[in-house]
């Protein structure tokens, strides 16, 4: 990696970041952006929180300037289903901001997992794919629980199509879904490539 050696420091997080001018970081113990590791894994990370609105929003500003409008107009969340929670336009920043995105189909979901996959890779020094839960990712991330508030906002999707994760504190029960709803979100998985 070309590039010169800036700074050495410690974050919070007591992991070891070397940064250079001019090029993207080369880090010692990555972690993708957004994710908390779970525990006794190698390389498995769970989103924080479910995906946002304005998380959602930024994917929705890379695919209207990236790909065509239908695709665009595929990528929306259900308009009836995001205004009975939310009301006005997803398109525009407000007080729902950090609140998880609704009216996502699981499709849609995946589609958010790819890109997301994408852009993280371009910025970061190791491939990074990230996809939708699995039952027993959830089963892993019972230890981190205290630290990463799961199924307790929306029910969350999980890799197998038409089962969520029901919306209670045990996160341990699941239920299941047809179609997008006011109460189903998701939250992504990241696994970082060796």
């Amino acid at each position: 990696m070309q590039g010169y050696l800036f700074l050495i420091s410690v974050n919070s997080s007591s992991m070891l970041y070397l940064f250079f001018i001019g090029n993207l970081a080369f880090l010692l113990g990555f972690t993708p952006p957004g994710t908390k590791k779970i525990p006794d894994t190698n390389n498995l990370y769970m989103d924080k929180t479910e995906i946002s609105n304005i998380s959602w929003r930024e994917y929705l500003y890379w695919v209207k300037n990236n790909e065509d409008e239908k695709t665009y107009r595929d990528c929306l969340p259900d308009p009836q289903i995001w205004n009975v929670v939310y009301e006005g336009d997803i398109s525009k920043p407000g007080e729902f901001d950090h609140h998880p995105v609704v009216g996502i189909s699981y499709e849609q979901a995946l589609a958010y997992c790819k890109w997301r996959s994408m852009v993280v890779t371009q910025i970061s020094p190791k491939k990074v794919v990230y996809s939708l839960p699995a039952l027993k990712d959830y089963q892993k991330a019972q230890n981190v629980k205290k630290r990463l508030p799961l199924c307790s906002n929306v029910q969350e999707m999980t890799a197998t199509e038409g089962v969520a994760m029901a919306n209670d504190q045990s996160c341990t029960n699941t239920v299941t879904y047809t179609k997008s709803s006011t109460n189903l979100g998701f939250r992504c998985i990241a696994r970082i490539a060796e």
